[in-house]
């Protein structure tokens, strides 16, 4: 029975990974299509930075998840909070770091902040949705 639990739990986290892959490659591709029609190029380095910090963020948060679940899938709104809070600090330190870099070229700054926050928050809400509707369903809880 533990080993159907196991596997329910490495399932969910592989598909979140793939979900998250494609929406951050999606969004990437989106806003490359919206500079390449405006033929301004200058959000590139913005670009590739937020889609870094999310695949990274979400490959880590997936890697987490699946380590909470497996461990204790009843700690699981706990690791929600705390997963959320870190990510937001993680967010706000590099949103700063860049600023500091940059700090001589407001529209730089700018243009960063918005890709970024594009990212961040179907980041976000990617996480809202899919694991609002792993625990509506109950899969772990269910299974063990």
């Amino acid at each position: 029975m533990a080993v159907i639990a196991n596997d329910i739990i490495l399932t969910v986290s592989r598909r979140y990974k793939k979900i998250s892959l494609w929406v951050i490659c999606a969004i990437s591709l989106i806003l490359l299509f919206a500079m390449n029609l405006m033929q301004n190029v200058s959000g590139l380095n913005a670009l590739l930075v937020s889609a870094v910090y999310s695949l990274v963020l979400s490959f880590g948060y997936g890697e987490a998840w699946y380590r909470a679940a497996k461990s204790s899938p009843t700690a699981l709104t706990r690791f929600y909070l705390v997963a959320m809070v870190i990510r937001l600090l993680l967010g706000a330190v590099v949103v700063l770091v860049n600023c500091l870099l940059m700090k001589d070229n407001r529209d730089a700054i700018i243009r960063f902040v918005i890709i970024f926050s594009i990212f961040y928050a179907a980041t976000i809400m990617l996480d809202a949705i899919y694991f609002a509707r792993v625990e509506k369903k109950n899969i772990i809880n269910k299974k063990k």
